[in-house]
Order: structure tokens, then C-alpha cells, then sequence
């Protein structure tokens, strides 16, 4: 009776044991599997924001070329230059804000 009891209270702790241990297992590969998801996602955003950099730098671009563009075309028009003026500063002004947020 009591080699019985010993034997089954040894099998529980051994399951028990078995259970943690399982346990510990899935949560550290569960917690891998969250870093590596984001890890990615971190570097998605990374380069979400150099295209998003590289975008804005297309446009200034050709923002300034088509800037150039209307002032050879309309022969240096007051009213275009300060069109043009506003339009570089608000342009610079957005991508300075984009920059440091």
C-alpha cells in the first residue's frame, strides 16, 4: 500500500514536471517568435520610412525643377517668384516636420 502510494505520488511529480517543463518551452518559443515578428515589422518601418524619405526628395526635386520650368517660361513674373517662394519654404517646412516627428 504504501510502495503504492510512493510510486503514484513519484508519477505525479514527474508529470508535473513534464507539464512545466512544456510549458516553459512554449512560452519561450512563443516569445522568439514575437521578437523575430517584431523585429520584422521594425525594419518594414525602417524602410516604409526611407521610401517615404526618398519619396519626399523625388518630389522636392521635381518640384524645384517645375519651379524653374514656370520662371524661364513666364520671363521672372513677380507675382511667380513669390508663388515660388512660398511653395519652396512650405515645401522644406513639411519635410523639416516629417524629419523630426
Amino acid at each position: 500500500m504504501i510502495m503504492i502510494l510512493i510510486i503514484l505520488t513519484i508519477i505525479i511529480i514527474i508529470i508535473i514536471i513534464i507539464i512545466i517543463i512544456i510549458i516553459i518551452i512554449i512560452i519561450i518559443i512563443i516569445t522568439i517568435i514575437t521578437i523575430i515578428i517584431i523585429i520584422i515589422m521594425m525594419m518594414m518601418m525602417m524602410m516604409m520610412m526611407m521610401m517615404m524619405m526618398m519619396m519626399m526628395m523625388m518630389m522636392m526635386m521635381m518640384m524645384i525643377i517645375m519651379i524653374i520650368m514656370v520662371i524661364v517660361t513666364v520671363k521672372v513674373d513677380v507675382v511667380v517668384v513669390v508663388v515660388v517662394v512660398v511653395v519652396v519654404v512650405v515645401v522644406v517646412v513639411v519635410v523639416v516636420v516629417v524629419v523630426v516627428v
